[in-house]
């Protein structure tokens, strides 16, 4: 006779919430169970809040809406969260290149906007800018290779954001206001 193995942890009917994500709920906009997630308790009592879930006959597990029928199928929260912070990764601004050294009183004060702080100490064999810090005296790269021979890099956000919501070139160089040869 085998032994049986039970878990202590219950298995919970959709997954929790996540960073205030929770995607498992009825998606049909003319229903009143619209929006309204389901409960992530799972039990042997019968749950009222009108969803029951289900394999829905396929491999996937989904949510039956009681009210109007609909089959969501259920997602992971943390899975979203995930590709959520992904994806906004890049639209979080960097921070401006000041000392690397967290010791050093300048370490917040970043080169573009504190002119009594660094002194230019020359550039790389790759034409990155290098600084020193006049407090701490190390020298640290300002990297700019992909923005080396532009001169309006200050530009790119804007143009790039244009020319992924498909303007015309002519509309991007107005907006911009650039010159065609710029672009």
């Amino acid at each position: 006779m085998k032994p049986k193995f039970s878990s202590p942890i219950k298995p919970t009917r959709v997954p929790a919430m996540v960073e205030g994500i929770q995607v498992n709920y009825c998606k049909n906009p003319g229903c009143q169970n619209y929006g309204i997630p389901a409960q992530e308790k799972c039990g042997r009592q019968q749950m009222n809040d009108g969803y029951v879930a289900s394999g829905g006959g396929t491999s996937i597990p989904v949510l039956k809406c009681k009210f109007c029928g609909e089959f969501p199928p259920i997602k992971s929260n943390q899975a979203i969260s995930e590709e959520l912070i992904r994806l906004l990764a890049d639209l979080i601004p960097k921070p401006a290149p000041s000392c690397p050294d967290s010791q050093c009183t300048n370490h917040n004060f970043p080169v573009s906007a504190s002119k009594g702080h660094y002194q230019s100490y020359g550039m790389t064999h790759s034409g990155s800018s290098r600084y020193l810090c006049k407090v701490c005296k190390k020298t640290f790269t300002v990297s700019s290779v992909s923005t080396l021979r532009q001169r309006k890099s200050d530009k790119n956000q804007l143009i790039f954001s244009l020319l992924m919501n498909k303007s015309p070139m002519r509309r991007i160089c107005e907006v911009a206001d650039i010159n065609p040869k710029t672009l």
